[in-house]
């Protein structure tokens, strides 16, 4: 004789099964805004510590002509050379022969927050040697406070996100 074999699932067992992974992707989805503002915050501090390695390796490129980077704002970063004609290791407004080698603007809700006090003129500038004009902290935070440190020692020009 032969006896016919039913396989496969119930209309049952595949409501059941929907219903948990829907519970299963509920319980997660809260947990992705506070990683996705964390991987925007190392990706900012990532692209000013790049911006910093840009001027840093253009400096040492052409000894002659210092280069810097300027943060006029809590969103900004400017790269520049040091004008000849300007004031010295700081970017001068009033100088218009000033170009920029580049621009980088920090994604929303992540702020350069403060630089610390030993940056002067909320500018960090490089010799032709490779070392800073004066070494210090980018702080930069995300909406949820966290916060990622970008340092640079004045001594050899090490850039450095803590």
């Amino acid at each position: 004789m032969f006896v016919e074999r039913k396989s496969g699932w119930t209309i049952l067992e595949t409501m059941v099964a929907v219903v948990m992974i829907g519970i299963v992707a509920a319980a997660a989805v809260p947990n992705f805004g506070p990683m996705l503002e964390m991987m925007k915050l190392r990706t900012a501090a990532y692209n000013i510590q790049r911006s910093l390695v840009s001027a840093r390796t253009r400096a040492i490129a052409d000894p002659n002509v210092h280069c810097g980077v300027y943060f006029p704002d809590s969103v900004n970063a400017y790269i520049f050379p040091d004008s000849a004609s300007g004031t010295p290791y700081q970017i001068d407004a009033r100088d218009t022969t000033n170009i920029y080698l580049g621009r980088y603007k920090m994604p929303r809700n992540i702020w350069a927050c403060s630089l610390s006090t030993s940056i002067a003129n909320r500018c960090i500038v490089f010799r032709g040697d490779g070392s800073a004009k004066t070494g210090g902290f980018v702080y930069i935070v995300n909406r949820y406070k966290k916060m990622k440190t970008i340092s640079v020692l004045a001594t050899t020009g090490r850039i450095k996100v803590q």
